[in-house]
Order: C-alpha cells, then sequence, then structure tokens
C-alpha cells in the first residue's frame, strides 16, 4: 500500500484555478497606447490586480481566481474604458479595449477692465 502511494502522483497541488486577462489597448485609429493603466477587480471579493501596457498596447493579468472581474483601462486624455469578463479555472481570456479621446476640455475666460 505505501509503494502505491510513493509512486502516484499528486495532482491536487498542480492543477490551474486561475485564469489569464490579456490583450490590447488602442485609440479610435488603431494606434497602440503605450502607459495605459489596466485594473480588474473581482466584483465578488473587491480584490483587483493591476498592470501597464507595453509600448505596443500589450497587456497580461495573469493568476485571476475564478470570478467575475471590471476591468478598467486608463490613460491620460483618454476617456476611461471599462468592460466586464468572467474567468474560469484555466481560462484565458482575449479583452482588447478602444480607449476615445476625453472631449472635455477645461477653458479658463479671462476679463479686464479698461481702467
Amino acid at each position: 500500500m505505501l509503494a502505491a502511494f510513493a509512486f502516484s502522483p499528486i495532482t491536487a497541488g498542480a492543477q490551474i484555478t486561475n485564469g489569464t486577462i490579456s490583450g490590447q489597448i488602442t485609440d479610435s485609429q488603431g494606434g497602440a497606447l503605450a502607459t495605459a493603466m489596466v485594473v480588474a477587480t473581482n466584483i465578488e471579493t473587491g480584490v483587483g490586480k493591476e498592470t501597464s501596457t507595453d509600448g505596443e498596447g500589450l497587456y497580461r493579468l495573469a493568476g485571476l481566481p475564478v470570478g467575475t472581474y471590471r476591468v478598467v483601462a486608463r490613460l491620460s486624455a483618454f476617456e476611461a474604458a471599462e468592460s466586464k469578463v468572467v474567468i474560469s479555472v484555466g481560462a484565458n481570456v482575449a479583452l482588447d479595449i478602444k480607449m476615445i479621446l476625453d472631449t472635455v476640455a477645461d477653458s479658463v475666460v479671462v476679463q479686464a477692465q479698461a481702467p
């Protein structure tokens, strides 16, 4: 009986229980957006993981526990983009995100009166 355990593979520790979200962040013209911040937050637990895009706009969030995630991409001068993703055991979810330029512009009005 002892010999059977010695040669049996133990798979419990080797099972894949997490998933990955990866993709590319681009602007509305399809240009890659480097340094965009991407945050995936598990909706059930509130636990999040973040990364930033590389020079080609690519990102990867690995080791995400099973669950439903809110994924938000942010970059200065662009509107935040949000998606919802479900991660299942061993899933590799591809999520490409297009970001739109922020159209809100600050304006300053200067008025002067003649002396």
